[in-house]
């Protein structure tokens, strides 16, 4: 990692950023100085489960399901103790904002983490954190181009300038949001960015799959009278093998959540959400703001 004053460290990873209807970014946040301690412990959680990195894609296997229940539970005990935060952010390509022809979603994957910054290391940290950015190092996104805004360009030139000139961004990254350097990193030598690949992929599987998801619970009767409403039938549902693992993943880490107070909510809004964004594990929907709100849309010849 460079070698700068940084106090705060970011990690984050993305989901499906251009596929799918439910897509999202997450980000794990910590103080530098603990960094070391909680790597090493997430290290050797992964490296007991004898893989070589862990990815969501991968949980429709048991090891991988049961290694993301050990992860579920060391992020539990970290947010609870203050060591870390971690923070979710999902939207809807079918939305308002969204469904929209010529869709620029590189551009708009770059807004949805501008937003991160506001709504995070803004607001959940000190004004005076100064933070070393590693997302997940991957060729669609140019880190590289996105790290030149940290010597000055604005960010409403080059990002965030809507179709309609109505709202326009100009922030300086680093003035604003206090990034000192953008260090892209393979997910494979980096624990936090496959713990928030864990959780990027929480977060879309809880919205995209949340029917079957309901299903699973009832026809296991888990929880059955949370989740039973008069409109359910008796049908039995199918479900594949990468649901079968999933849809009791997610079901634990809810209960673990409920048990913790941590204020996530599954059945209310038909996927994870977080009630009170300030808890340390916040899942939260990005939504259009105003009827101008409209994604960023490619330049057509």
């Amino acid at each position: 990692m460079p070698e700068n004053d940084f106090s705060h460290i970011a990690f984050s990873d993305e989901s499906h950023y251009n596929v799918g209807q439910y897509r999202g970014i997450s980000i794990v946040t910590m103080l530098e100085k603990n960094h070391s301690h909680l790597d090493a412990e997430l290290r050797g959680i992964i490296e007991k489960a004898g893989v070589l990195e862990f990815s969501f894609k991968d949980t429709d296997e048991g090891r991988f399901r049961l290694l993301a229940e050990d992860m579920c539970e060391f992020a539990i005990r970290k947010v609870r103790s203050g060591d870390i935060r971690i923070d979710v952010l999902t939207w809807d390509t079918q939305d308002g904002r969204h469904n929209i022809r010529f869709r620029d979603d590189i551009r708009n994957f770059q807004i949805m983490y501008y937003h991160i910054f506001r709504n995070v290391l803004k607001l959940r940290w000190p004004d005076d954190a100064t933070w070393l950015l590693c997302p997940d190092e991957q060729d669609q996104i140019d880190w590289t181009h996105l790290g030149e805004f940290l010597n000055g360009s604005s960010f409403d030139r080059e990002l965030v300038r809507c179709q309609t000139k109505f709202i326009e961004y100009s922030i300086e990254m680093r003035t604003r949001f206090n990034i000192l350097d953008i260090c892209p990193r393979q997910s494979h030598i980096e624990p936090f960015i496959q713990l928030a690949d864990l959780f990027v992929g929480l977060g879309v599987f809880s919205r995209e799959h949340y029917n079957l998801i309901e299903r699973w619970l009832v026809q296991n009767d888990t929880q059955t009278k949370l989740f039973r409403s008069d409109d359910d039938c008796e049908e039995n549902v199918s479900f594949s093998r990468s649901h079968q693992q999933r849809c009791p993943l997610v079901t634990k880490f809810y209960a673990k959540c409920k048990k913790n107070s941590l204020n996530v909510s599954l059945k209310t809004f038909k996927g994870f959400k977080t009630r009170d964004p300030s808890k340390p594990i916040n899942f939260w929907w990005y939504t259009p703001q105003h009827e101008w709100d409209k994604a960023p849309t490619r330049q057509q010849n």
